[in-house]
């Protein structure tokens, strides 16, 4: 009887030991998740107030985030580590999956692009802030997501 529940504990150890090398071989390598024709994905957000943007940051597919300027100059705020780039792009591809188009009429909006030029994409999404429909909750939840990522950084 004692062999046959070391034998159960056994079983348990091993399958502990398979899924820990299961995980660490699943582990995101640097830019693992950005294939090879979205190596320059350019992920940019902000605000446009009166059809001027305000606001604006811009995360290049190696995590690394600037700030816009309005002359269009760039301002490093910093770089983001592979597994958090990852994850964010993730976060944006559902999010633009699930809302598909959304393009809110308001002074002040907010606005996410994902631009890729080696595929020809350009997806853009402007929504008002103050509307409370589904996307724009999804939208508003990433963008405070893009925005504590930025925060950290500062």
């Amino acid at each position: 009887m004692s062999r046959n529940n070391c034998f159960k504990n056994g079983n348990y150890f091993v399958l502990f030991v398979l899924l820990l090398m299961f995980e660490s071989c699943g582990a995101i390598k640097p830019y693992d998740c950005f294939k090879d024709k979205m190596k320059d994905i350019d992920i940019t957000w902000g605000i446009i107030a009166k059809e001027k943007i305000v606001e604006s940051y811009r995360m290049q597919s190696n995590g690394r985030i600037t700030l816009m300027n309005a002359d269009s100059s760039f301002k490093k705020i910093g770089d983001l580590n592979d597994s958090l780039s990852c994850r964010i792009f993730r976060e944006i591809n559902r999010a633009m999956l699930k809302v598909q188009a959304c393009m809110d009429p308001g002074d002040t909006v907010r606005f996410l692009t994902i631009v890729n030029t080696e595929t020809d994409l350009f997806l853009r999404t402007r929504w008002n802030p103050n509307f409370n429909s589904e996307n724009t909750k999804i939208l508003n939840q990433l963008y405070v997501n893009l925005d504590s990522y930025v925060k950290t950084l500062n």
